[in-house]
């Protein structure tokens, strides 16, 4: 690197980079705009510690920016935003640097040589947005371009990466005018994914608390009008595949596994799907989980198996029928039992695989209905025997003394 100028030397270079400039702005008046261009280049490349040099180097990126050459401008504003970030401009060169990224995203940006509109490739966009982020990470165009950088990602076909783009708008930027938009978008990228037939069921999950993180952080935005409604259509559709399935077991003869999707309807859904739900229970269970010895037989179904890699022993999803006389019934899976925390220790993928289990009928463990599991004495509550860490809802279809409503 050459050595600074002194003080005499950088005052003669200041004269002689005036007049490039002043040659400059007048090739620019007199519309020759190549001329204005090589005298203003000329000026940072043999001046550059001049103050005419920052000037020089924007003036370079506007012209690049009306010749269409938009690329060329964007790479010139880079260079003013690196060199000279105290001066007045630098805003102004941030703003033109989104506009021009802008373009090239909405199919606006045409080409120098065809002069027809293109847009710029997926990571032609992410890249330039990145840099006008870098570059000024608390300006207004960050949280603009954090949210496009997202868009172009969901465009291109990206849902995990987009979602991640979104979230960090959220996380970043959260007062930002784009930050409920985000969120909402999260949520919308998952909505994608189960009408495209997804069965994750982390993946519902992951939906329903991203539209539900609308209302919790931005309560007041349009946004959360627009997340109550897609929470509701979600739960809908949620309840009607449930109650499907439901029915699917049911026409198979596999009245335990129908059960159990039923009792899930009626106890989480409601309006019509749920109101059929019960109807089915009280049909084919009219008193309670005993009343179907012959699919149960003493069987309780635990949360997992070691060899699945599931977390055990944790109490299982299962009520105890006691009859009238005082004998105590088969044991058997309750659709309308669930524990209290009893999945606090499972991930979604292993929720789901366990729930599977059980409609699918395989028996997993058994246990004695006098003895629910090693050490645990079991307490009578409203006809059922009620193991320790599992809540219980009475049976609906049932009075008090055990007999059917």
């Amino acid at each position: 690197m050459e050595n600074a100028p002194d003080n005499e030397e950088l005052r003669e270079q200041e004269a002689r980079a005036n007049t490039l400039v002043l040659e400059a702005q007048a090739f620019e008046r007199d519309g020759r705009t190549e001329k204005a261009l090589g005298a203003y280049k000329k000026v940072v490349d043999i001046y550059p510690l001049t103050t005419n040099a920052a000037l020089s180097q924007y003036k370079t990126g506007t012209i690049y920016q009306k010749l269409g050459k938009f690329k060329k401008a964007f790479d010139a504003f880079q260079k003013f935003v690196e060199n000279y970030k105290s001066s007045a401009a630098f805003k102004s060169a941030i703003q033109s640097q989104y506009e021009i990224t802008r373009m090239g995203q909405q199919g606006t940006f045409k080409d120098s040589f065809l002069g027809i509109p293109v847009k710029l490739q997926p990571t032609e966009l992410t890249d330039m947005y990145g840099k006008i982020i870098k570059n000024a990470p608390y300006s207004e165009y960050a949280p603009l371009s954090q949210f496009a950088i997202a868009e172009v990602l969901e465009e291109a076909e990206k849902p995990y990466e987009a979602t991640e783009a979104y979230k960090l708008v959220v996380k970043n930027y959260p007062r930002s005018k784009q930050a409920p938009e985000a969120q909402l978008r999260i949520g919308r990228i998952g909505e994608d994914s189960l009408n495209r037939g997804s069965q994750d069921a982390g993946n519902l999950a992951q939906t329903r608390e991203a539209l539900e993180d609308v209302l919790i952080q931005f309560p007041d935005s349009n946004q959360a009008a627009v997340a109550r409604e897609r929470l509701g259509s979600l739960s809908e559709r949620e309840t009607k595949k449930q109650f499907d399935v439901a029915e699917f077991y049911e026409k198979q003869g596999r009245h335990r596994a129908a059960l159990i999707y039923y009792g899930r309807v009626a106890s989480n859904g409601s309006g019509e799907y749920a109101a059929r739900a019960q109807e089915k229970l009280d049909t084919l269970a009219p008193d309670g989980p005993g009343d179907i010895k012959s699919d149960l037989k003493d069987q309780a179904i635990w949360e997992g198996e070691p060899d699945k890699g599931l977390k055990m022993p944790k109490m299982p999803k299962i009520a105890f029928w006691k009859s009238e006389d005082g004998e105590s019934g088969d044991a058997g899976p309750s659709p309308q039992y669930y524990p209290e925390g009893a999945d606090a220790d499972l991930n979604a993928e292993e929720w789901a695989e366990f729930e599977r289990q059980i409609a699918e009928g395989g028996e997993i463990g058994r246990i004695d209905s006098a003895d629910p599991a090693p050490g645990v004495e079991a307490e009578e509550e409203g006809g059922f025997f009620r193991m320790p860490s599992v809540s219980l809802r009475p049976w609906k279809g049932r009075d008090e003394e055990g007999a059917s409503a």
